[in-house]
């Protein structure tokens, strides 16, 4: 089962060396702090593989974006506050997330598809809105970025067998 640590780096140098445990695992570096943040084995809840997503940190570092799924049931987006350690779902959705996510520069929205729709969750109300939905194509769940003015959201869209970038307006 994936779990989700913070690693401190900040002691790490270039001639750091790697060392092994009994079960032949590379331990970290020396200098090198780990602290686990979750504790999935103890719940329903797993970090899911698909749609294919990376741990998004919020821009001042104190939360992370993560796509769970328990079951049979479809992914669904949660932070994680680094510090009281709190996983809190966000999203609801029928269909769960279907895209990868992505955190504004600006810390106040965190953008992601669900099936045919790209929305945004607001990160002072938690609230969600559909900024636009692709009624004549597939939304593909390989990215969902934010520009860096938090003004549009690219993803990528399969249309008439061939794949495409479609640029949606945030309003």
């Amino acid at each position: 089962i994936t779990e989700i640590y913070i690693v401190d780096v900040s002691a790490l140098t270039l001639g750091s060396s790697h060392t092994f445990d009994a079960a032949h695992r590379i331990k970290p570096p020396v200098g090198v702090k780990q602290r686990r943040l979750t504790r999935l084995a103890d719940t329903e809840w797993r970090i899911t593989k698909k749609p294919r997503h990376w741990l998004i940190a919020s821009p001042d570092g104190t939360m992370l974006a993560v796509l769970l799924e328990r079951n049979h049931h479809p992914p669904q987006l949660f932070t994680l506050d680094v510090t009281t350690l709190k996983l809190t779902q966000r999203t609801f959705l029928p269909g769960g997330v279907t895209t990868a996510i992505s955190w504004s520069r600006d810390g106040h929205l965190i953008a992601f598809g669900s099936e045919n729709s790209i929305f945004v969750l607001d990160t002072q109300s938690w609230k969600i809105r559909t900024v636009a939905t692709s009624p004549d194509g597939t939304l593909l769940p390989l990215c969902c970025c934010i520009s860096p003015n938090a003004s549009r959201i690219a993803v990528q869209i399969r249309q008439a067998e061939t794949n495409h970038i479609g640029i949606a307006t945030i309003r």
